[in-house]
């Protein structure tokens, strides 16, 4: 959603430091489980989701969230694993390949400033 919404590559990370509440984390416990297996689950042990009780997501029956699921099912009518060359795309990243990144000073570095530099020499 990041690539096609936002124009930026980034993932959902699996524990996240808040920035707003010191001390506090957000763990997502099932970062490497499947939606559908899930949904499976549940449905063999007779449980029910619970509806998010907020106003303004039952109003958004046509999510982007939505859209790019609807995406990904018909590219796996061709592609069985592109679920998982999508996730592992998000480990296999060569930065030489990369036009610009944010480093881990905040900094941005970018192959453009390669090009800069050899312009001027």
């Amino acid at each position: 959603m990041a690539m096609f919404y936002s124009g930026s590559f980034k993932t959902m990370m699996p524990k996240v430091k808040s920035d707003h509440f010191k001390g506090m984390e957000l763990i997502r416990p099932f970062y490497f489980v499947r939606e559908k297996d899930i949904i499976e689950w549940c449905k063999h042990n007779n449980l029910e989701f619970l509806n998010c009780g907020c106003k303004f997501v039952l109003k958004k029956q046509d999510s982007k969230r939505k859209e790019i699921k609807e995406l990904l099912a018909n590219l796996r009518k061709t592609n069985p694993f592109i679920d998982k060359n999508i996730f592992r795309s998000t480990e296999n990243v060569n930065l030489q390949t990369i036009i610009s990144y944010v480093n881990k000073n905040g900094e941005t570095d970018s192959i453009l400033n390669d090009f800069k530099k050899d312009k001027e020499t």
